[in-house]
């Protein structure tokens, strides 16, 4: 019997600094990696002045799904920048119809598990709230569609140790989960060469990246979630 894992999020760079530790430790025990971007990315910075970034961004999203051992990814073609409540409803019809054909053609499959944000946005990005509210929606109408498969949503989120007060030096995120609010934590650490190469695979958006390596140090593989199953 086999495990599915979808990592759905907003951006091409999304699941190498949020949950490639989790992803990359999946993998080596087995689970099937499939990765669901909304966009293209094509509002990120641009230090190379490149004329299509977006393009640019798909190509180092498919670098990194190669380093995480990816089986598929899918561009749901949304802009950067520009997602809102009205997109839920197509981009949950895509997320469905593209998980439930595969499901109705492999019954050997048994868990199905969805990775994204917190429904917080982890960083405030409405993007990335609606890559959540999205994923959390397919997951239930999933569920209901196919009860005999054990599906759960394990939404990344950040502790609030690690961010005692509300950040409002970008946009405003909340303060983070208390420890009694996190459901399950993973530490892979010892994928940490992997991890790296796969974040640094988002070349054009390398200040980002090594401002992760370099503020979360110890901490950079370690995930934490909340779950609903």
């Amino acid at each position: 019997m086999s495990k599915l894992l979808y990592a759905i999020f907003a951006h091409p760079d999304d699941e190498a600094f949020g949950v490639s530790p989790t992803l990359i430790k999946e993998r080596h025990e087995g689970a099937e990696i499939h990765l669901i971007a909304l966009t293209a990315g094509d509002a990120g910075v641009n230090p190379d002045n490149v004329a299509d970034l977006g393009a640019l961004r798909l190509e180092e999203w498919q670098q990194s799904a190669g380093i995480i051992g990816a089986t598929s990814n899918s561009y749901l073609g949304y802009r950067d920048g520009t997602l809102c409540n009205t997109d839920i409803d197509p981009i949950v019809d895509s997320i469905i119809a593209t998980i439930a054909a595969r499901l109705q053609n492999d019954t050997s499959v048994a868990t199905l598990d969805f990775i994204t944000f917190d429904p917080n946005g982890w960083s405030g990005h409405i993007d990335h709230i609606v890559a959540s509210h999205a994923t959390l929606l397919a997951y239930h109408r999933l569920a209901a569609r196919f009860p005999a498969i054990a599906m759960r949503v394990r939404m990344l989120c950040i502790t609030k140790e690690q961010q005692p007060l509300p950040n409002t030096d970008w946009r405003y995120a909340p303060a983070g989960r208390e420890l009694g609010e996190i459901d399950e934590t993973i530490d892979a650490s010892e994928y940490r060469d992997v991890v790296v190469r796969c974040m640094r695979a988002h070349h054009s958006q390398r200040q980002d990246c090594e401002s992760h390596l370099k503020n979360r140090g110890d901490t950079l593989c370690i995930n934490h979630y909340v779950v609903i199953e």
